[in-house]
């Protein structure tokens, strides 16, 4: 399809992009907007050659017809194409054939060094932090966090363990970091804190407890996270520190928690 003609560009789609409108469609516009992305949208110059039409022209005007010609240069299909506002109209035909001509949007370079960013955070559910006191029982608050909740392809996920102590009602950090990987969800961030928390079990070699937290302290960790492509040294940091942030919510929460079960 990428050496396809009319399709330039399409080895860069973003597909999640492309269609992620398709459920406001009505059954039959939807039908309409497959024909014309898949490439089956035939006009009379494509026509013509398998013999259906002589003519090569217009069915509405003396030019010769395309796909490029029915979608933006006949007056027929001018009403319509006006619904759209001249800023968009330009950026659309600022963009690859597959866009133009197709309906297929491309991923740019910002959304590929993003991308690398994500798969490149490392993984530290095995890094743990010094614990002064090593209880007996390690009794593990894991939680996981994200910024953007609604945007999929700008998510990005943090998540935190802390570890309570009965001795002195404390809570101390064990683990924390980014989520590596393109696919950027709460519940694998919150399955990465429990991982961790295994892994500290063993590592410790002690029995252990672990309590998911969903509160809204948490999401303060990842709101600070932001897009920054350009500086991927600053979002590096940016996830060492919302790791911290996150560290401080589930402290919070944890004593909260802990207070309301002693003091019944």
């Amino acid at each position: 399809m990428t050496t396809r003609a009319e399709f330039g560009g399409l080895g860069d789609v973003d597909v999640a992009c492309s269609t992620h409108t398709f459920p406001t469609f009505s059954i039959s516009d939807l039908a309409l907007l497959r024909v014309a992305m898949n490439g089956s949208f035939y006009t009379r110059d494509k026509q013509s050659t398998r013999g259906k039409f002589v003519s090569k022209q217009c069915p509405w005007c003396e030019q010769q017809d395309s796909v490029y010609h029915r979608t933006r240069e006949c007056q027929h299909t001018a009403e319509d194409r006006n619904q759209m506002q001249p800023q968009y109209r330009n950026f659309i035909m600022q963009q690859p054939q597959c866009t133009y001509l197709h309906g297929w949007f491309v991923e740019t370079a910002e959304d590929k060094t993003f991308q690398q960013t994500l798969l490149s955070i490392p993984d530290t559910s095995g890094q743990f932090e010094h614990i002064s006191n090593v209880p007996d029982v390690l009794h593990c608050f894991t939680d996981g966090s994200r910024h953007s909740p609604n945007q999929k392809t700008l998510r990005l996920v943090t998540w935190s363990v802390c570890v309570a102590t009965f001795a002195d009602h404390e809570f101390e950090p064990l683990a924390a970091g980014g989520l590596p990987g393109l696919l950027q969800t709460v519940l694998r961030g919150e399955l990465t804190a429990a991982i961790s928390a295994c892994k500290a079990a063993l590592a410790f070699n002690k029995p252990f407890y672990t309590f998911g937290l969903t509160v809204k302290w948490c999401s303060t960790a990842s709101n600070n996270m932001q897009r920054d492509t350009a500086h991927s040294h600053l979002r590096s940091r940016r996830i060492v520190t919302c790791g911290r942030t996150c560290f401080l919510s589930c402290k919070y929460v944890a004593i909260k928690t802990f207070s309301r079960k002693f003091s019944r």
